[in-house]
């Protein structure tokens, strides 16, 4: 288990690669610049400072393609309405500014390792699941 993938989307692409910098000694920071693939790769996708309507697209397909992906968002300010709209949909925690680099890459840590439950559990499932069917399969009855 090594450091959380995390990519980063930002209206401003100077301060999406300034928070990519500070994180980078911690996790592992993904360029996500016309590129479909990091959000694919990441752990954790960290939405910087969207307009809300841009946002609430963006979760959307996060979570029609994978979803058990964890979101972070971070916003300059949030009505309480819109704040409660994003956890509803699903993001893992929302973030006010300023919000400091230790706050930031906690709240990335206790994110991926909520997608990482998510997945040994599903992991566990199916090995029950396959264990179960080959335990009542005719194949298994015979060899037994």
């Amino acid at each position: 288990m090594g450091a959380p993938r995390v990519a980063v989307l930002s209206r401003d692409p100077a301060l999406a690669e300034s928070l990519r910098a500070s994180l980078a000694a911690v996790i592992v920071s993904l360029p996500v610049e016309g590129s479909g693939d990091a959000l694919d790769d990441a752990d954790v996708i960290v939405l910087e400072d969207l307009d809300h309507e841009e946002e609430e697209r963006v979760i959307a397909r996060l979570r029609s393609s994978a979803p058990l992906r964890e979101v972070v968002v971070i916003a300059s300010h949030r009505p309480m309405e819109k704040a409660l709209s994003a956890l509803r949909s699903g993001v893992f925690v929302v973030l006010t500014y300023p919000v400091s680099t230790h706050e930031l890459v906690n709240e990335i840590a206790r994110a991926a390792a909520r997608k990482r439950r998510a997945e040994a559990r599903i992991r566990q499932l199916e090995s029950e699941e396959s264990s179960r069917r080959e335990s009542t399969s005719p194949a298994f009855r015979r060899n037994s």
